[in-house]
């Protein structure tokens, strides 16, 4: 979990104005599993939602040019936290 919430507290610090985003596909891997992250932790239904809109908004806020890159180092921490 800790890892998690640091791949998650270094997302957060990105401002923008937040538009619907087109995210590449190691992107997509990395909310599947943070899904299953959060499932796993014990948030489920609206909670476990709203956990992932914000997820999405953060990494919406990277530039597009940058965020497959943190998509890929997220994805290596959350795989680690799930032990996969």
């Amino acid at each position: 979990m800790k890892k998690f919430l640091t791949v998650f507290a270094l997302t957060a610090g990105f401002s923008a104005n937040v538009m619907a985003a087109d995210f590449p596909k190691v992107c997509e891997e990395y909310f599947e599993l943070a899904a299953e992250w959060l499932e796993k932790s014990g948030q489920q239904g609206e909670v476990q939602k709203a956990a992932l809109d914000v997820i999405k908004q953060q990494f919406a806020e990277v530039p597009k040019d940058a965020q497959e890159e943190a998509c890929k180092q997220a994805l290596v921490e959350i795989k680690k936290a799930l032990g996969k």
